[in-house]
């Protein structure tokens, strides 16, 4: 949260912390399994959500302790912490919400029309874009569950990322 950590969820199966101030250090945290799809750090900067497969692990990275995991529906590629840590998203073949505190579903998953390769909350936590298999974004209203579709290449979108402002968005 305040940039003196980082975390990483490794194919080898670890999570390893490394402490960037005042000098560089790291800490391996417990294997979790089978290889991380994604990771992503709750804003309070002392959790971390691990996403295999099938499964998303909530970490505290203090005492490298796993918090809590849940099966996911479908497969899974990506998932975030909204900004204000309290919600979080996981995206592949379904979209799901959770409780960001209890792992616990939101609603009903949404399907999409492509996997869902990358993805981030908007700032304000009102819409998830996800980049998919085929090319195009797909922005869910996490509010209504409504789907907006734009197809913008040719080729899997592998990365998305928001202007600060929230008002534009890039891909590659």
């Amino acid at each position: 949260a305040d940039g003196s950590e980082l975390a990483t969820a490794a194919l080898d199966g670890s999570l390893r912390r490394f402490a960037l101030q005042p000098h560089p250090r790291q800490r391996t945290l417990q294997p979790y399994g089978e290889k991380a799809v994604s990771a992503d750090l709750h804003p309070d900067g002392h959790r971390a959500l691990v996403a295999l497969a099938s499964e998303i692990q909530l970490w505290d990275l203090s005492s490298g302790r796993l918090l809590q995991s849940h099966k996911v529906p479908g497969i899974l590629k990506v998932a975030r912490f909204s900004a204000d840590g309290k919600l979080l998203v996981t995206a592949g073949t379904v979209v799901q919400r959770w409780d960001a505190a209890t792992l616990a579903p939101i609603g009903s998953a949404w399907q999409s029309d492509s996997e869902v390769q990358s993805g981030q909350i908007s700032r304000d936590d009102r819409y998830f874009v996800g980049g998919t298999q085929d090319g195009a974004v797909q922005c869910w209203d996490l509010l209504s569950g409504q789907v907006k579709r734009w197809k913008t290449q040719s080729v899997r979108v592998a990365s998305l990322e928001f202007s600060p402002d929230g008002q534009r968005m890039v891909t590659s």
